[in-house]
């Protein structure tokens, strides 16, 4: 569409950048092109959060806990020797 939006939608895939330009098209008739796709993005984010958005996340950025439980080592409890 134009380098603007080509900045933006670098890393997306070929059907959401399609997606997103459509929607950028649809609201430049009533504002500024950089205004459009700042609000086409919060619109975007918004819909990722509503369908659970950090679900796989690390736990300090508000995602779930994955993977195997930690076991600790491996090491008997009682190793102390009396002489």
């Amino acid at each position: 569409m134009s380098e603007l939006t080509d900045k933006y939608s670098k890393n997306f895939s070929t059907a959401k950048r399609k997606a997103f330009e459509k929607r950028v098209f649809e609201n430049l008739g009533t504002m500024s092109e950089l205004s459009a796709i700042q609000l086409v993005l919060a619109e975007m984010r918004e819909e990722g959060m509503k369908l659970g958005g950090l679900i796989d996340k690390p736990l300090g950025a508000g995602g779930k806990k994955s993977g195997p439980n930690p076991q600790g080592l491996n090491i008997k409890g009682n190793t102390v020797k009396t002489v």
